[in-house]
């Protein structure tokens, strides 16, 4: 998403990772024409807004994750949870805001039957189920159910 909208609003961005005093804040600076970093920052703030809202008809499910267990759900690379996504449907986020050592959050938002079907995927590669992603994948099923 940031390359995206780096790409479309000729800027840079970049997210300082550090912890704020605020557990979800971030520091986000855009760099570019004043033209153009006003374009970055309302899409920013779009952005920002469709992840904490769901969308009409959609719900979101959150799922606790031992954080020794966050890479299993991640993957080398990420490939794993964008797998996770494709697969179900849903968009997926582990939120890493929290102490070491501390369960994580796995946050799944989309629509219903896609939800239903990542947070089983989610849950089974927590619970240690045999087999790989690909497999757990396999097993509950891929894409999303349409109602005709």
């Amino acid at each position: 998403t940031i390359q995206q909208l780096q790409a479309t609003t000729s800027t840079s961005i970049q997210i300082d990772q550090e912890g704020s005093e605020f557990a979800d804040a971030k520091k986000v600076t855009v760099r570019g024409s004043a033209e153009n970093v006003a374009i970055a920052k309302a899409q920013i703030k779009q952005v920002l807004e469709e992840a904490v809202m769901p969308g009409e008809g959609e719900v979101e499910e959150r799922v606790s994750c031992p954080s020794t267990l966050v890479g299993r759900i991640i993957g080398r690379g990420g490939e794993t949870i964008r797998s996770l996504q494709g697969g179900s449907g849903a968009h997926i986020l582990v939120d890493q805001n929290y102490p070491e050592g501390a369960d994580r959050v796995v946050v799944i938002k989309g629509r219903p039957d896609s939800v239903q079907r990542a947070t089983a995927m989610v849950k089974d590669l927590i619970s240690g189920e045999p087999g790989t992603a690909s497999q757990i994948i396999a097993k509950h099923g891929v894409g999303s159910t349409v109602t005709l």
